[in-house]
């Protein structure tokens, strides 16, 4: 509306008509309404799909990644490590000395009950010690700053932490 003002342009509503196929025909009941319908949601709409899209290659790699946190390591192997090893590969040393990094950084957290374990990436990361663990470190660091959309696994009380991050 206000740009409309600023323009001196006044909002109208297009003619409607019964039967209509070059343009929306929705019905509604002022101008706002019409504007919102035609051109606000499908807008939205595509913006929220080409993101879906965009980061929809991503997600099998995050997935993989996330089995790094302690939490989880206890519990998998490397192999569940091996989407995000291929995809961050150019970042990392080869792949048999992040196995042994991995199955060391596990040894570390099996040690631990499982109540004292980090639950979120950033508690990790603090306590991932950056000269023992360099690949660990590296993953971990990729993993706080994917965004948070992507990482379902976390509640709502680990995202805000998180959020300091940024």
């Amino acid at each position: 509306k206000e740009i409309a003002a600023k323009l001196d342009i006044k909002e109208e509503i297009p003619r409607v008509c019964r039967l209509q196929t070059a343009r929306n025909n929705v019905p509604d009941s002022t101008e706002e309404e019409y504007y919102r319908r035609t051109v606000y949601v499908p807008y939205l709409d595509d913006f929220c799909n080409s993101l879906k899209e965009r980061f929809e290659y991503h997600k099998e790699t995050v997935a993989s990644l996330q089995h790094i946190l302690p939490e989880f390591c206890t519990k998998t192997d490397f192999y569940s490590l091996e989407a995000a090893f291929s995809f961050y590969e150019e970042y990392l040393s080869h792949k048999e000395v992040v196995q042994s990094e991995f199955m060391s950084w596990k040894e570390k957290w099996s040690q631990e009950k499982s109540e004292n374990l980090p639950k979120t990436t950033i508690s990790s990361l603090e306590k991932c010690d950056k000269t023992f663990f360099p690949n660990i470190y590296i993953l971990l660091k990729l993993l706080a700053v994917v965004p948070f959309l992507l990482q379902p696994w976390k509640e709502a009380s680990q995202v805000s932490e998180d959020r300091r991050l940024t």
